[in-house]
């Protein structure tokens, strides 16, 4: 049995699972930061925006990480 592998596509996709991880794991961070800055009432769409962002990067991450 012959078995075919994309090796460039495999690695590429590697690299991509790390880069968002890692700008996931940024971005959260980012939204724990504002917490903590005065006056955050102002600050708390871009707050929200930075979890989910995050959160959403992060699980892309994951799962990328996960199947290569």
């Amino acid at each position: 049995m012959v078995i075919l592998r994309d090796e460039q596509r495999i690695e590429r996709l590697k690299r991509i699972s790390q880069i968002l991880s890692f700008l996931g794991m940024g971005s959260l961070l980012a939204g724990l930061f504002l917490v903590f800055l005065p006056n955050t009432a102002n600050l708390f769409s871009y707050q929200l925006a930075a979890l989910f962002v995050g959160w959403m990067l992060s699980q892309i991450g994951i799962y990328l990480g996960q199947n290569y």
